[in-house]
């Protein structure tokens, strides 16, 4: 054996105990990921997922996994201020990161591709709305086709908050067209969330419910899985930027959940990482779902 290939062979040992690889390509799950909402239980960093640093990354996906959690939800563009819309590859390269440590912690990716309400009625999403024309056809095919590699640790969810009376309502169609062509093309899980409370989904789909009180998750199914993606359920579980604080809520939500045989899914909103008020929360959220 040549120099190289001794100096090749070093290098992927070093990079296999960090779990990573230098060729580009998603992971195998280390683990077995959940498959059903009856079995998935998370928190995540939404929107904001990009702005938390791999090494942070790291110690909320390790502190997940120690707690039980195996479900992460995470918008994949954010607000519209940062335009990763224009900027796929180098948004592709960071979500390629998060996406192999969290795979590596046997924790499932819960992708919303686009939020409904992206740049209708906050001034912070920036300079482009839902309904722009610019975010056309061909733009959410390149997307979901960047997205393919990842569909064994990913469940796919389209589009989030659509309908004729929601957000950007005025382009709902097109909401639709684009839940459609994932339902056709997408190989790995779906999930829907058409109004944001569907009463049901289509065969083949989880039904993702955003809870807005305590005593309102959805649907009597198991195939959905209960989101905190509301003001009022994070007021009531702490504050929008106190989110996930009130522990006693945030119990008693996630039990109820347990209770009713659903997945739960906690939404936080922030600008900032707070890693001692989250790692709290995912231990909460863990005890609560053990027992």
């Amino acid at each position: 054996m040549s120099d190289k290939d001794w100096l090749q062979q070093i290098i992927d040992w070093i990079l296999g105990i960090f779990g990573g690889d230098d060729d580009g390509e998603p992971d195998v799950p280390a683990r077995p990921l959940p498959n059903s909402p009856g079995e998935m239980v998370g928190w995540g960093p939404t929107y904001c997922w990009w702005q938390v640093s791999p090494s942070d990354t790291e110690t909320l996906a390790a502190a997940m996994e120690d707690a039980g959690l195996n479900l992460c939800p995470i918008e994949l563009f954010g607000f519209g201020r940062d335009k990763w819309w224009n900027r796929l590859p180098e948004l592709m390269t960071l979500f390629h990161d998060r996406y192999q440590i969290f795979n590596r912690h046997g924790i499932r990716i819960d992708l919303k591709l686009i939020n409904w309400n992206w740049g209708e009625g906050h001034a912070e999403n920036g300079d482009i709305k839902s309904c722009d024309r610019r975010l056309n056809d061909s733009w959410f095919q390149d997307v979901l086709d960047a997205l393919k590699p990842y569909s064994d640790g990913l469940i796919l969810q389209a589009c989030a908050e659509w309908g004729p009376g929601s957000r950007n309502g005025e382009c709902w169609k097109k909401a639709e067209r684009w839940c459609e062509t994932a339902a056709r093309q997408w190989p790995g899980l779906k999930s829907w969330n058409k109004t944001a409370t569907p009463a049901s989904a289509p065969a083949g789909h989880i039904l993702d419910y955003h809870v807005s009180r305590l005593d309102g998750l959805g649907p009597r199914t198991t195939n959905r899985i209960a989101t905190t993606d509301t003001s009022m359920i994070l007021n009531t579980l702490g504050g929008l930027k106190g989110h996930l604080g009130n522990h006693g809520k945030l119990r008693e939500l996630v039990k109820a959940c347990r209770r009713q045989g659903c997945g739960f899914s906690a939404y936080t909103f922030f600008d900032a990482l707070d890693l001692p008020q989250d790692l709290a929360a995912i231990d909460v959220i863990g005890q609560a779902w053990r027992g």
